[in-house]
């Protein structure tokens, strides 16, 4: 009722086309930033690293900088860099030949390059 007072009054400053195109603004400045507020949340909540315990089910050679292993556990093909440390492709060789488990460490969940490699703590 009160809209209606202001736009039907021949004095005012806004019509009804300027104070909808100001609300539609308004709506999209309040999205945006919850959408940008999100991601950030988001970004930080996911930014740790990813550890997997995996069974190697095999070494393939070695590529343009990179060692391809396949894990029992996972279809996909995850990468080794060759300036890793030894010890780590030491221990893919053990797990790949003694059928044991290692901790695989990635930097989020769909990198598929191999950060570190550890040995189970009790095995």
């Amino acid at each position: 009722m009160l809209l209606n007072k202001v736009f039907n009054n021949k004095k005012t400053l806004i019509n009804s086309t300027r104070f909808k195109c100001l609300l539609s603004l308004l709506f999209i400045m309040v999205g945006s930033f919850s959408c940008a507020a999100f991601k950030q949340n988001h970004k930080h909540k996911h930014s740790s690293v990813v550890e997997n315990k995996m069974t190697v089910a095999i070494i393939r050679p070695a590529e343009y900088k990179f060692i391809p292993v396949n894990f029992l556990e996972s279809a996909r093909f995850y990468k080794l860099p060759m300036d890793a440390n030894p010890a780590f492709l030491e221990l893919l060789k053990a797990s790949e030949h003694n059928h044991i488990q290692v901790l695989v460490k990635r930097a989020d969940e769909k990198s598929d390059i191999i950060l570190s490699v550890e040995r189970l703590k009790g095995k």
